[in-house]
This record gives C-alpha cells, structure tokens and sequence, in this order.
C-alpha cells in the first residue's frame, strides 16, 4: 500500500500546533515521514490497513519533527523551551500506543526492538533429509 507522504505533512503540523510554523519546513517534516515509513516497514506485522498506517506515520512523523524542533531549539537558544521534554515523552507515548499493537517485533517504550523478548524467541529448526515413503 502507496501513501503518498506529502499528503500527511499538514496533519503532523497540525499535530505540532505548538511549534512555530518557522521552525519546521515541510521538507524537513517529510524527511521525517520518510524515516518514520523506513521504520514501520520494519516492524510493522502484515495485515495493517492503510488508515492504521496512516496514522502510524502522523504520529511518529510528528515524534520525530519535534525531536528535530527541539534539537534546534537547544542550538539556537542554548536550551530546551518549557516543558518540551513532557511535550517530546507525550509524543513518543503516542507513537508507541499507536504503533506497539500492530508491530511484528515487541517494543520497548523508547521504539526500539526489546532485546530481551526477542531472545526468548525460539527458533526454527529444519533440516533437508531422504524420504522414507516410496513415491
């Protein structure tokens, strides 16, 4: 399934309402579609319809715009604007709430693969032998 990504840029600034429009581009939000695309291919399970992906992209496009937002925030003035840590956690929340049902991998609430589920993961065994039936 396409989703055209330029299609959601409007609806992860809407979700960046609180970011000045100055500080985000729309080429910067869709790299950051691109990389939040790059990442549910990844993860995400077969079976995900395209209004669930859909929604999964916002959500982590809009996490990933506002880390970019915040790092420039701290070049520009030296620190973190009031409370965009809370605002960066909320959306991180948001994205795992989102994307942690429909994933393949178990996740961490930081959106890493959770290394300690998948070791428990057992492993496929088989092997190529002779047929003991005639054919």
């Amino acid at each position: 399934m396409a989703i055209d990504l330029n299609t959601l840029i409007l609806k992860v600034r809407m979700d960046l309402s609180n970011v000045p429009t100055e500080h985000i581009d729309d080429s910067q939000i869709l790299l950051d579609l691109q990389k939040a695309s790059d990442f549910l291919d990844l993860v995400l399970a077969d079976g995900v319809t395209e209004a669930q992906l859909s929604r999964c992209l916002i959500v982590l496009g809009t996490y990933y715009a506002y880390v970019n937002y915040i790092s420039l925030a701290e070049r520009q003035l030296g620190n973190f604007p009031q409370a965009s840590y809370i605002r960066l956690q909320t959306y991180r929340q948001i994205a795992f709430s989102f994307i942690s049902p429909l994933s393949r991998i178990p996740l961490d609430a930081n959106l890493s693969p959770n290394e300690k589920a998948l070791s428990r993961s057992g492993g496929i065994a088989f092997a190529i032998t002779h047929s003991t039936l005639d054919a």
